[in-house]
Order: C-alpha cells, then structure tokens, then sequence
C-alpha cells in the first residue's frame, strides 16, 4: 500500500483477522462495563450540587413572580406639583401607611410589566394629539429608555385606546353611576402598546428595593394628577355631615365616593359615634361626598341605602383633625415583578 494512501477495507479486513489477547495481555487489561443498575452522579462529574446543575441547566427555573398595585390613595409621598409618587416597598404581610407589599425575599430583578390602567388628569401637558403617555419608576432608571425631548426617561410606552373601545372611558363606567363626563377633566384608559406588552427588560439585575417612585408624562411632558385629599371642618355642629375644606376644590366633582379618616373633636368621648361614623363607615359602606360649594360638601350614604338609614348625630365639640379623600382621582398601577431565586421552591 502506498505510504501517502489509506485503504479502510484492507484495515478492516486486517483487524478482523487479528487473534485473540494473550493470556499475560489478557491478564493485564480487564474490560468492564457498568450493571444495569449502576447510577453515575451528574454532580459529581460537573462538579456542581444539585441545585447549581439545574440553574446551570435551565436557568430560567429561578425566575419567580410577584404582583403589586401602585394605589395613589396609599402614596408614602406626593410633590407639590404632583408629578410624583413614592411607595416604601415591604417584603412582607405588615401593612402600613405609605407601602406597598409583596411576600418573599425579593431581589436581583430582571423584568417589570406594567397592565393598563386608567387615570384622570386636568393638566395642560396630558393631552397630545399621539395621545401617548409614558412612565418612569424612578428608582430603575439607570436602565430605561431615554427620550430626546428634555431628557425624559421611562420604561413604559401607552396610548389612549381606540380599538373596539372608546377614546374617553365615562366615569360611569369606571365608578358609580353617576352619569357623563364632568367637564374639563381628562379621563383616559391607557393601554401599554402591543410591540412592548407592557414589559421592560433589565441588562443588569436590579439587586434591591426599598421604594417605587412614578411619574407620567405625554409622552415626556410631565402631567399631574389633581389633588384629591384635603383637610376638613365641619361647617355647624347641627349638620355634621356638612363639611368644609381648607382650600378650594382642584376640580369640580359631583357627586363622588370619598374615604374619611384621622376625623376627632375637642370631645371625643361625646362624640364617639359620630367620630367612629366617620372614620369607620357601619356596615362596610363608603361615604359619598355632594359638592354644596367650592369648599362645602355634604357626606352621605350611597344611593342604593334607604334615605335616613344612617344618621349623623349632632357634633358635641370641635373639630381638631379631619381628613377626606375623593376616589375619583385615585389610579392603580397594577405591576408585575420577575426576580431571580437561587432556592429550589417550584
């Protein structure tokens, strides 16, 4: 055969050919092979736990969720120009003022996604002819988009749906049955484009969280939200369900579901009741506030209770504290979170 050439028939046909081991080659290298029931750990030929070869495997077993609702009426935090708003983030079951919560060690974050949400807003800025609206978690964004017009970051991108739905929801649709739009306030359903689904990725793990901070802008003019809380007295001991706020109200809205709280007098004990009305409405209800007046309004039942079903009693002393919050500019922004977990619990 030719030194430059290879015949594999003849190679074959040789080796076949071959005798057998001898019995001193024969003695020297036994050839076994494993039992049926012989078990080889993937850990100990990766060098790895368990654990470590199954992320090493499929690394997306670590993600886990969690979902929180951004609620204006829960805010820790509010600008004056109300632009912003600021939750403590809670990894645990203690609720409290000013937080929003979530169970579970929470860190090293890899995605958010935003749902649709509807807000109203009486700004100059909210209404485009895009009708796009952006939003920004400030405290992420070191990784966001950036816009070109006044160095507006966000993470998510929404408009004013048109498809099969209406431009403007009526607030009878999205609150009691009050009946049409109050004039010059925007209401707005806003609905993440498809393109994104609401999500926003992140280069690179976010490793903790200890507050959520949102603005909107259209699309990066910043808008706010028109003031909804204020502080009250009561206008005549006699109707002390007439109430009256420490300054004028943002936006004319009536009538509307409203939220009492902090409300004492200079007599608690005499005024036990009408105190415990207030801040506890009987019988899981919530309170409707009917605009008298640019400051005045008047609490009462809904109006599916029977007129004269709860009855305010006369107020014995004065008022010290009282605070009122109207429902109607409330917004949530329901959120998903995927963190990463190192602990096998699926």
């Amino acid at each position: 055969m030719d030194k430059d050439t290879f015949d594999v028939k003849d190679y074959l046909v040789e080796q076949i050919s071959k005798p057998a081991l001898d019995d001193n080659l024969d003695r020297e290298y036994r050839f076994t092979t494993a039992g049926p029931s012989a078990d080889i750990g993937v850990n100990s030929i990766m060098n790895m736990s368990a654990n470590e070869f199954r992320l090493f495997m499929n690394p997306e077993s670590a993600e886990r969720k969690v979902y929180i609702v951004l609620d204006s009426r829960f805010a820790d935090y509010i600008n004056t120009e109300r632009t912003l708003f600021r939750w403590n983030f809670i990894t645990d079951n203690n609720l409290g003022p000013g937080t929003v919560n979530a169970i579970g060690s929470i860190r090293d974050i890899v995605q958010m996604r935003l749902f649709d949400y509807f807000i109203v807003s009486n700004s100059s800025n909210a209404w485009g002819d895009q009708m796009m609206q952006s939003v920004l978690v400030h405290e992420f964004q070191s990784q966001s988009f950036i816009a070109p017009e006044n160095n507006r970051r966000f993470h998510f991108l929404g408009q004013v749906t048109t498809n099969n739905l209406i431009v403007r929801m009526p607030r009878y649709q999205v609150s009691l049955n009050y009946g049409a739009d109050t004039a010059g306030l925007g209401e707005a359903f806003y609905r993440m484009q498809s393109n994104l689904n609401g999500v926003y990725c992140f280069q690179e793990p976010i490793t903790t969280i200890n507050t959520l901070s949102v603005s909107f802008a259209s699309p990066y003019q910043l808008i706010s939200v028109p003031k909804d809380t204020y502080n009250f007295t009561i206008l005549t001991a006699a109707a002390s369900n007439i109430i009256t706020l420490d300054t004028p109200l943002a936006t004319i809205v009536d009538p509307d579901r409203c939220y009492i709280s902090n409300f004492n007098t200079t007599d608690p004990v005499a005024d036990a009741v009408l105190i415990n009305m207030f801040n506890n409405p009987p019988d899981g209800i919530v309170w409707i506030a009917t605009r008298l007046g640019p400051t005045t309004l008047s609490i009462t039942a809904p109006s599916n209770i029977a007129v004269g079903t709860y009855t305010f009693p006369t107020m014995i002393g004065v008022v010290t504290t009282g605070t009122i919050f109207l429902d109607y500019y409330r917004f949530y922004l329901p959120i998903e979170i995927t963190y990463k977990s190192e602990v096998n619990d699926r």
